[in-house]
């Protein structure tokens, strides 16, 4: 089994690794002893190397009954797939506000409502559809707020 080192480093932070787990990088097996990770000369796994040069990187798994999820694919972060698809079943109503405001107003699947605005400094300048494109992008990343710390309050309470 192959997984990113940035999956690695997300697991260990988490807790989810237990006790002798073992993955394979640059030709050494390294061992998860107490919350070192080292091979076999105690060379220890750097996370200060990893995170600047190394995130998309894979390693190769040996251990992998010794992660401590209920499930290895279950992901741990919000995705584009995730924000899509409550885009996907959103109710959107854009409308005019005044001469150069467009208000976009978002009933999410579950009911909640989130609105957006933007507005041009010309009404001359006034297209309704990148008002639209505007508010959408507002919209998009306030949903991925919200399920962030949605997901942040079901780890939590793990």
């Amino acid at each position: 089994m192959k997984i990113k080192l940035i999956e690695l480093l997300d697991m260990k932070y988490n807790d989810c690794l237990k006790e002798g787990f073992k993955f394979v990088f640059d030709d050494y097996i390294y061992t998860l002893t107490g919350e070192r990770m080292i091979n076999k000369n105690g060379n220890s796994f750097g996370n200060h190397y990893i995170v600047e040069t190394l995130l998309d990187k894979e390693v190769t798994v040996l251990t992998p009954e010794l992660i401590g999820v209920k499930n290895f694919n279950d992901k741990r972060s919000v995705t584009k797939e995730d924000v899509d698809n409550i885009l996907a079943n959103t109710f959107i109503k854009a409308e005019r506000y005044g001469d150069k405001t467009t208000i976009v107003k978002a009933t999410l699947p579950n009911g909640f409502v989130i609105i957006a605005d933007s507005s041009c400094v010309d009404p001359n300048n006034f297209d309704m559809s990148i008002g639209e494109q505007e508010c959408m992008k507002k919209i998009e990343d306030k949903i991925w707020e919200l399920e962030g710390y949605r997901l942040q309050c079901e780890i939590s309470e793990e």
